[in-house]
């Protein structure tokens, strides 16, 4: 019987590991889109709730899906293409597609003949006012204006809850002046870092 030769062993190994390689599946990378807006210049504060927005904070943050947008797309909702997922952040709180008690006000997006968002209008937010104590946040982005803002209940009037609330606001005039930006990346095993 012939014996093969430790060499020949490792010969093979290494021939069935390539193959199951090429067999195994590549996961599918996804489109990021990234957005960052310019710095609130409005602040409105109030408390309760504690803390405030300053003028270092902004909206900023990502969506993704599997695959990138078309080109030419008209004001379309986009929560229900495969692979939808956000963050995003006002500087204060931050919202993502798994943040608890999650509200999808509005998120559609329009591109131009290049597949480049050229029109959004985003509005998400966590949260329930209901009893003393209690807040939401809204986050709030569209080529016009950035929002940012907090409610907080604080009293209860009649059987109804009363918010307070503060915000941070900076607006881009028409036609934008300055203007928060999306920017496209293409899949990469190492994703671009979020803006600040």
């Amino acid at each position: 019987m012939g014996r093969i030769h430790h060499e020949q062993a490792n010969d093979w190994v290494v021939f069935f590991l390539a193959i199951s390689a090429l067999s195994t599946p590549i996961a599918q990378a996804n489109y990021m889109y990234t957005y960052e807006g310019a710095n609130f210049d409005t602040i409105a504060d109030i408390t309760p709730p504690d803390g405030t927005y300053l003028s270092t904070h902004s909206v900023s943050g990502y969506f993704s899906l599997d695959t990138a947008l078309g080109d030419n797309l008209a004001l379309t909702d986009v929560t229900g293409l495969p692979g939808f997922e956000f963050y995003f952040t006002d500087g204060r709180k931050e919202v993502t597609d798994s943040s608890p008690l999650l509200s999808i006000n509005d998120f559609r997006i329009a591109t131009d003949g290049d597949g480049n968002i050229r029109d959004w209008i985003i509005e998400v937010g966590f949260g329930a006012i209901n009893v003393i104590g209690e807040q939401t946040a809204l986050i709030q982005t569209s080529k016009f204006s950035d929002q940012g803002s907090i409610q907080q209940v604080i009293n209860e009037l009649g059987g109804k809850t009363n918010p307070s609330f503060e915000r941070g606001t900076i607006r881009y005039g028409s036609p934008p002046a300055t203007i928060g930006h999306f920017r496209k990346f293409l899949p990469s095993p190492n994703p671009p870092p979020l803006p600040c």
